[in-house]
């Protein structure tokens, strides 16, 4: 850029001395009568003394306005150094929530909603899964709830905006109530290990299993459907605190 403006300026530079210069040394002088002889430079000082003031005083203006403009670039330059100075805990905060979580987003939060969305992609599977004593579907919720409560993440909760930190209120809440119906249910499941056979449960006991089941199949569907919107809001937000600290 101030390539760009010295070289227009010295365009216009040349191109006025080009004007001025020549038919001031060489161009033919008035003739005015009883005026005669007298030094060559003084006489020219004496007829252009007007325009070489004017010249002296736009000089001055262009000094001026380059001097003030290098005050303002200095100055600029400061106040850089100065925000980048406040807001440095700020910056680290952000980068240590940013890093390494983008890059582990995949492989813990994405690849355990889809082992989640797996193991219930159906009614019948859902509510099957809790009375066959199986318990797979424990750990991806447990990796979701380590991930989310991973301390860089707690640690900068006020540097996210409202979305960010409604999505990772919303990601918790649903991650509390599936795990919460989950052990209701798992309340009437046989142990691991053991035949369905060897388990019986009184009519009064099936009644409670049964909604159980029903309400942990129930929650379980409609808080991954809340998981799958909310964890993407956050990872957008990451990526937006990424670019935004320039991280």
């Amino acid at each position: 850029m101030n390539f760009r403006k010295w070289t227009w300026l010295g365009l216009i530079a040349v191109i006025a001395a080009s004007a001025l210069i020549p038919p001031i040394l060489f161009g033919e002088p008035r003739l005015v009568k009883d005026q005669t002889g007298g030094d060559t430079w003084r006489n020219i000082i004496s007829d252009f003394q007007t325009l070489f003031t004017g010249m002296a005083a736009v000089a001055a203006a262009t000094w001026t306005v380059l001097t003030m403009e290098k005050t303002d670039a200095r100055q600029e330059a400061r106040h850089r150094e100065l925000v980048a100075l406040t807001i440095r805990a700020d910056r680290l905060r952000a980068d240590r929530a940013v890093h390494p979580q983008l890059q582990d987003y995949e492989d813990y939060v994405g690849d355990s909603l889809n082992r989640l969305q797996h193991i219930f992609r159906s009614d019948e599977r859902a509510l099957t899964h809790f009375d066959a004593g199986k318990r797979n579907y424990r750990g991806p919720a447990e990796t979701l709830k380590a991930f989310f409560d991973r301390a860089p993440i707690q640690q900068a909760h006020d540097l996210f905006d409202g979305e960010m930190n409604y999505a990772l209120t919303r990601i918790h809440v649903a991650i509390n109530e599936m795990t919460y119906c989950w052990a209701r249910a798992e309340n009437y499941s046989p142990p691991i290990g053991l035949d369905r056979s060897q388990y019986t449960l009184t009519d009064d006991e099936r009644i409670s299993a049964d909604a159980a089941f029903t309400e942990a199949a129930s929650v379980t569907r409609r808080q991954l459907l809340v998981l799958q919107e909310h964890t993407s809001t956050f990872y957008a937000g990451l990526v937006g605190m990424k670019r935004g600290y320039e991280l």
